[in-house]
C-alpha cells in the first residue's frame, strides 16, 4: 500500500481500488485477528532475616511454576469499497487463515541474599528456569481440529540468570549505586531460526536528596550477545508475523538523568509546586554486518544504528497542588530517529523527524471520597510521524481528552 500511496499514477488501478474510484469484489481483504490467551501459575517465596559470619542478611528463596497458551483461530473476509462504505462480497470460513495453538510451561528457582556491612549493602541472586515451548499447526481446511495437529514444533532448553548490585551510603545526601545482570528472552513458540535474546547489562551512578530536591544520575552498557527482532502486526517489517531475526552483537549505552523539586520551597506559600526533569541519552548500534529479511534491519554494517531509536528524549514537569485540588503539565520531546538501520545523515524517507508534545491533567475532591480527574494527552493535537511502519507514514496519537472519577473507601 505504501508504493500505491508514494505512485498513484503508476499505481494508478491499485489507488482507484483503495479510494473506491472502482469497486471490485474481493479487492480489500480484512483479516479477524481473532484469538484467546489464558495464563496460570503458582508462586510461593520465603524470606529470612538472619545474621551469620559476622553479616546481616536477608535471604529470599522462591519458586514459580507458569504455563500460558495463545490460541489463533483467524479468517480473512474480501469487501469492495463502494461509496465510501465496505460491502462483504467473500466471508472467509472459520480458522482458514491461521488454525493454531502456542503453549508454554516453565519452573523457576530464584535465591537473592542482601548483606549489609555498614554503610555498603550488596544484593546478588540467580534464577534457574526450566521452560518448554509448543506450536502445534492445524490445517486451515479443519477447524474442528479433529485430524489433529499438522505439525508439531517445541523448544525447551534451562538458563541461568544471575545479578549482582550494590548500594553506598557516601553520606547523609548521597548514595552511590553499581549493578550488573545477566538479560535473557526466550524465542517464540514455532522459532525454527531465531537464537534466545542474551545480554550483560551495566550500570552505575548516584543518588542525592535534600532540603526536597532529589537527582538521580545512572550511567548503562547492555551488551547484547544476540538481539532479538520480532516480526508484528503494527511493526511490520514485510514478514510474517511472529517470525523472530536474530540480530547479533548490539550495544547500548546511554545516561539517565532524573530530578525533581518542590518549588514552593521559595514562596511562602502551603501549596505545593512541584518540578521534574527526565532525560535520557541513547547510542544503540550493530558491532556486527549481517543480511536480514527483516526490513527495518536489511543489510547491516558495523556500527549501524538501531532503527526506531531516539538518542535524545527529555520530559519536562510542572504542576500546583493544594489540599483537595491540583493540576500538572509535562512537555515531552524526542529527538530524530531512523526507520531503517544506517549511519550517517538519514534518509528523508526514512526519517522520523523530532516532536514536541504536552499533556496536562487535573483533579478535585468533590466529597471526602470522590475525586474527579481530568487529562488531556497530546493537549494542542500535534501532527507528527510516529513510524512508516508497516506500509507508509504512520501518524501519533492524536488529541485525547480522559475523564474520570476515582473514589476511596
Amino acid at each position: 500500500i505504501s508504493s500505491v500511496l508514494a505512485d498513484p499514477v503508476t499505481y494508478s488501478a491499485e489507488y482507484s481500488l483503495a479510494t473506491g474510484a472502482t469497486s471490485l469484489d474481493d479487492s480489500i481483504v480484512y483479516r479477524a485477528n481473532r484469538r484467546a490467551y489464558y495464563s496460570e501459575g503458582l508462586q510461593t517465596t520465603l524470606n529470612w532475616q538472619t545474621a551469620f559470619g559476622g553479616l546481616d542478611h536477608d535471604v529470599t528463596v522462591g519458586i514459580r511454576v507458569h504455563e500460558d497458551e495463545e490460541d489463533r483461530f483467524q479468517e480473512e473476509d474480501a469487501y469492495r469499497l463502494e461509496g465510501g462504505r465496505l460491502i462483504l462480497t467473500g466471508a472467509g470460513a472459520a480458522g482458514s487463515n491461521a488454525n493454531r495453538i502456542s503453549s508454554g510451561e516453565a519452573v523457576a528457582l530464584f535465591l537473592q541474599d542482601r548483606v549489609s556491612i555498614g554503610k555498603l549493602t550488596v544484593t546478588g541472586g540467580a534464577r534457574f528456569e526450566d521452560y518448554e515451548l509448543t506450536r502445534e499447526d492445524y490445517s486451515t481446511a479443519d477447524p474442528t481440529r479433529a485430524a489433529g495437529p499438522t505439525r508439531v514444533r517445541t523448544l525447551d532448553d534451562q538458563v541461568v540468570v544471575p545479578g549482582l548490585s550494590a548500594l553506598y551510603e557516601l553520606n547523609e545526601d548521597v548514595t552511590l549505586l553499581a549493578g550488573v545482570h545477566r538479560g535473557f528472552a526466550i524465542a517464540s513458540p514455532g522459532a525454527t531460526e531465531a537464537d534466545a535474546e542474551e545480554s550483560v547489562n551495566w550500570e552505575a551512578g548516584g543518588r542525592f536528596s535534600k532540603e526536597g530536591v532529589d537527582v538521580e544520575a545512572i550511567a548503562f552498557f547492555n551488551d547484547y550477545s544476540n538481539l532479538l527482532g520480532t516480526c508484528t502486526a503494527s511493526s511490520g517489517g514485510n514478514c510474517t508475523i511472529g517470525d523472530q531475526f536474530d540480530g547479533g552483537d548490539v550495544d547500548v549505552m546511554g545516561l539517565e538523568l532524573t530530578a525533581s523539586w518542590d518549588a514552593a520551597a521559595l514562596f511562602d506559600t502551603s501549596l505545593s509546586l512541584p518540578v521534574g526533569l527526565v532525560y535520557t541519552w541513547t547510542d544503540a548500534e550493530f558491532q556486527s554486518g549481517f543480511e536480514s529479511s527483516y526490513e527495518p534491519w536489511g543489510d547491516v554494517e558495523a556500527g549501524d544504528e538501531l532503527p526506531y531509536v531516539s538518542d535524545q528524549q527529555i520530559t519536562l514537569m510542572a504542576g500546583i497542588e493544594a489540599s483537595r485540588w491540583g493540576m500538572d503539565f509535562s512537555a515531552n520531546h524526542v529527538s530524530e530517529a531512523r526507520a531503517r538501520a544506517g549511519q550517517g545523515a538519514i534518509p528523508a524517507g526514512e526519517r522520523i523527524d523530532a516532536r514536541w508534545l504536552v499533556d496536562a491533567a487535573a483533579w478535585v475532591d468533590l466529597t471526602e471520597t470522590l475525586r474527579l480527574r481530568v487529562k488531556a494527552e497530546n493537549l494542542f493535537d500535534e501532527t507528527y510521524v510516529a513510524s512508516i511502519d508497516p506500509a507508509g507514514l504512520r501518524p501519533g496519537k492524536p488529541q485525547e481528552i480522559l475523564v474520570g472519577l476515582e473514589v476511596r473507601f
